[in-house]
């Protein structure tokens, strides 16, 4: 499974006129160590899945010049065997003609635990492990709390993988925070009034 699933789902049709260019990443603070931990979050790869993100709500356009984002992400992660929460802090620069226009603050906290179940989420769970029923995804109360249950993940086959692999908890609270720390700032990027 990968570490970053570039999926992020807002209530957003795609803007034809509008285009955003990742122009540079930098990662701070907890990141993980590959000999300790098995695994890494390179700023190449969040830059690559952060574009991947924007060109399904901005799609590329030749004719336009684009925006710029610059990403400056912190980590800070807490616990390690029973439950893991990773909290990001970032700042995203949209830059127009080389002009900072604007900067976009976004917090994000994700956490895995061993047993994820309470009382409230064992909807979220039971959909998360054996695919979402229709009929409730349909509703849209039920799909906002499931998405952020899953951090943005459809895929059903890696939403199942996130409940089954608890030894994978570290990988997923990784992903989950970045996720949703897109997902927030493409709804923020959403609301401004560009052009």
């Amino acid at each position: 499974m990968s570490l970053l699933v570039p999926l992020c789902k807002c209530s957003q049709n795609p803007k034809k006129d509008i285009n955003f260019e990742v122009s540079n990443v930098k990662l701070n603070k907890d990141l993980p160590n590959y000999s300790v931990h098995g695994f890494l979050i390179e700023e190449h790869n969040i830059k690559k899945s952060l574009q991947e993100n924007l060109n399904k709500f901005y799609p590329k356009n030749s004719n336009i010049n684009p925006y710029r984002v610059e990403l400056s992400m912190d980590f800070e992660r807490d616990g390690l065997v029973l439950e893991v929460i990773v909290k990001t802090k970032s700042i995203y620069r949209v830059y127009k003609d080389n002009k900072l226009i604007k900067t976009i603050d976004i917090e994000s906290k994700y956490s895995r635990k061993q047993n994820n179940e309470t009382k409230n989420n064992k909807n979220y769970i039971k959909s998360a492990l054996y695919g979402v029923d229709d009929d409730l995804y349909n509703i849209p109360k039920f799909r906002e709390e499931y998405l952020k249950y899953t951090a943005y993940i459809i895929d059903k086959e890696t939403a199942s993988e996130q409940e089954h692999f608890t030894n994978l908890a570290l990988r997923f609270a990784y992903a989950g925070a970045i996720r949703l720390n897109f997902a927030k700032f493409i709804q923020e990027l959403n609301e401004l009034e560009i052009d």
